[in-house]
């Protein structure tokens, strides 16, 4: 009985903490917004772990001196190999959205023929860095379209009728407010022949991991997609990454 009480004493004590740090992270929010008027949680937070990393934070898979390189590469390429066996070909257009520091882009523009990469984000400030990282020889020669999420953006990544289209590491950071809006820019992209592949770790409920993260229910996943007229399909075999979490976003 003493060791229960003590790990409900510790599990009410993490709760008032979270609580606090989310009360502290809400009003540096908005202290940003009224720097940043029109500026979006994602803007926001790409500066703030720009921040964190140049303050000494590690980060998984954000920034250059952040990250274990062999883990990075290693990981880019087992997605890319999961998507060669989904069917991808080096002549298909890929969309990364939500590219970050081009860790997983520079293996498909290094798989890809030129011009057929498309990196999206919300903000420059890590796949500048990326690009700056690459060689300019090889910048010059795959010519990847990485560009600023934005209006004129999605009308270009449209346009090309992306073949595959995914978004990895990158959900966890949409607010429950804001995740409507982040499967609506997404499935705008598609042609009716594209795929769709998102990683998130699923919950049973939506549920906010202190300082920066989420993870999203069924529930909410099923209720933001159904408007668009798309599901999520969570069967492996109908995956293109099927061992990562995850699911595919068919059309109903």
């Amino acid at each position: 009985m003493a060791r229960l009480i003590d790990r409900l004493q510790a599990y009410l004590k993490d709760r008032r903490e979270w609580r606090r740090v989310r009360r502290k992270q809400k009003k540096q929010f908005v202290r940003w917004l009224a720097d940043n008027p029109g500026g979006s949680y994602g803007q926001f937070y790409a500066e703030d772990a720009r921040r964190r990393i140049d303050a000494g934070d590690a980060h998984a898979t954000l920034g250059v001196a952040s990250v274990d390189r062999d883990e990075v590469t290693a990981r880019a390429q087992r997605v890319l190999a999961n998507f060669e066996q989904a069917g991808c070909r080096p002549e298909h257009v890929v969309v990364d959205y939500g590219c970050g520091s081009l860790w997983i882009g520079e293996a498909f523009m290094n798989y890809l023929q030129p011009g057929n990469y498309v990196g999206l984000d919300v903000s420059d400030v890590f796949f500048a860095e990326g690009l700056a990282r690459l060689p300019a020889e090889f910048v010059a020669r795959k010519r990847p379209s990485v560009q600023v999420i934005g209006d004129a953006a999605l009308r270009d990544a449209q346009a090309r009728t992306p073949d595959f289209i995914f978004s990895l590491a990158v959900m966890q950071h949409v607010p429950p407010e804001d995740l409507s809006d982040y499967f609506r820019r997404i499935v705008s992209l598609a042609a009716p022949h594209s795929r769709i592949e998102i990683g998130h770790w699923i919950r049973f409920r939506t549920t906010w991991l202190p300082p920066r993260s989420w993870r999203h229910s069924r529930h909410a996943v099923r209720a933001a997609l159904a408007p668009l007229g798309c599901a999520p399909e969570y069967r492996p075999e109908r995956r293109i990454m099927p061992t990562t979490p995850g699911f595919s976003i068919v059309r109903r």
